[in-house]
């Protein structure tokens, strides 16, 4: 499977890294965007293992990630941990996951929405960059 943003095609195997090889370039970008709120509400659509989500919460901010019914309940590596998404939201307070069809029934808004994920899968800091700027 690949994804495809503005003609550029992203194979989804890129997306599939662990924690610990989060995007530098992404993670300024929401450093940057973060700043500009007050213990902002953020929805990561499409969360993956929370690459980029663990750099939030361990900020103390609240995320709500979204993904796959598969992904949200398989068990699987995430911060040297074998866990699901949904038993490691119970753990962590400020982290809520929804699979999609359940996050499509709720009425929520989120001050952020990141789906760096996918960004993060395209393996050209550059490319990144431009893409981040279309948008």
């Amino acid at each position: 499977m690949h994804y495809k943003i503005h003609g550029i095609d992203i194979p989804t195997e890129l997306s599939a890294l662990p924690i610990n090889r989060a995007n530098q370039v992404v993670l300024m970008e929401l450093k940057n965007i973060v700043a500009n709120y007050i213990q902002p509400t953020i929805l990561d659509y499409g969360c993956g293992k929370l690459r980029h989500s663990y750099f939030l919460l361990n900020q103390g901010l609240s995320v709500c990630g979204v993904d796959s019914i598969k992904q949200i309940t398989r068990i699987q590596k995430i911060n040297k941990q074998k866990t699901s998404l949904t038993h490691l939201s119970k753990r962590l307070d400020n982290l809520t996951i929804y699979s999609v069809e359940d996050f499509s029934r709720k009425k929520q808004f989120f001050d952020i929405a990141i789906c760096t994920n996918v960004l993060s899968a395209i393996p050209f800091d550059r490319d990144i960059i431009f893409i981040w700027q279309i948008l």
